[in-house]
């Protein structure tokens, strides 16, 4: 059950890149941060039906998929889930594709999209560690992972300077809840993404990072790319995700460490500590992004602390209109 309005206020904030930051704890003081949305620094690789076909048209894809035989590939694929590889940011893939015959040229151009970056559609926080992983070399997207390629307008190359501040923000607590009201959360303890909507999930945005920020973004990858992570809904116990927290917001962003703030009045660490219960709320749920047409939507004016706050940060006053901004 979700226990602070102010984790509230964060979710709200997060899903508003215009605000650029999140206001802390018992304080005005607005902690500034650089956001954008996904979709405004690249493009996202192709659904997993495209390469692959479906259950309905099997002969839909452009390749045949089977299992990663380990060692080189041709056209490797980050395909399933397995938590017991997706503990670290970087995740080995687990398929290979082979090239329909007479697809050879859709093929070709599918692999075009294949890039070391991807995002996870299907997030259940309670078994699944990361937001996004990296693989060593490019790899195509599958069902779990797609492929997104971070580039400038004018390029069409995979820009890994902008791929480090991104994959950090993503695994971050921060970038945890941005996933979770991004997505739809039609099971308990899951936020899921579609390829079209994934562009929408808010992201650090790294154009509006330094050079020598850039550098350091990759730096604090390195330092972190052997420690394993836990899953989501134990971000406030996981050592490593509050190690990044801590990294990203004051070596990275520049904002006080927490020696130097003595409490949670100045400090954006302390923030972060508090910003796991969402991603165990059912309370939140049902409150907040059920709409009329679900069946346990509650219309009566107890409906709970959450509606009342929404309704005062945003000056929207019907439930159904609250579901339809934030679902």
């Amino acid at each position: 059950m979700l226990r602070s309005p102010d984790v509230v206020e964060a979710l709200i904030a997060l899903s508003d890149t215009n605000k650029n930051g999140i206001r802390l704890p018992r304080t005005n003081e607005f902690v500034k941060l650089p956001l954008c949305r996904l979709g405004e620094l690249g493009t996202c690789g192709p659904v997993h039906r495209l390469i692959a076909g479906s259950s309905v048209n099997p002969n839909a894809g452009a390749f045949i998929v089977s299992d990663h035989p380990g060692g080189s590939t041709d056209f490797p694929i980050l395909w399933n889930h397995n938590y017991e590889n997706e503990t670290r940011f970087v995740v080995p893939p687990d398929k290979q594709g082979h090239s329909v015959l007479q697809k050879e040229d859709e093929a070709s151009e599918l692999w075009k999209t294949a890039t070391k970056l991807h995002f996870n559609l299907d997030y259940r926080f309670t078994s699944q560690p990361l937001a996004a992983c990296l693989t060593k070399e490019r790899t195509l997207g599958g069902r779990a992972w797609p492929s997104f390629t971070l580039h400038p307008e004018e390029e069409r190359e995979e820009k890994m300077e902008w791929v480090y501040p991104v994959l950090l923000w993503a695994n971050s607590t921060l970038g945890l809840m941005s996933f979770y009201i991004t997505g739809t959360r039609n099971q308990q303890g899951r936020s899921c993404l579609t390829v079209s909507r994934l562009p929408e999930l808010p992201v650090l945005d790294p154009r509006q990072l330094s050079r020598s920020q850039l550098a350091d973004s990759e730096d604090i990858f390195n330092r972190l790319k052997d420690k394993e992570f836990m899953p989501a809904n134990m971000a406030d116990q996981d050592p490593t995700r509050r190690e990044l927290d801590e990294i990203l917001l004051c070596e990275l962003l520049g904002h006080p460490p927490p020696a130097s703030s003595g409490s949670s009045r100045s400090n954006p660490r302390a923030m972060v500590q508090r910003t796991s219960p969402p991603l165990r709320s059912s309370q939140l749920d049902k409150h907040i992004y059920k709409g009329p047409h679900d069946s346990d939507y509650d219309s009566s004016e107890d409906a709970g602390w959450e509606v009342r706050i929404l309704a005062e940060k945003t000056g929207v006053r019907d439930l159904g209109e609250i579901h339809s901004i934030y679902n």
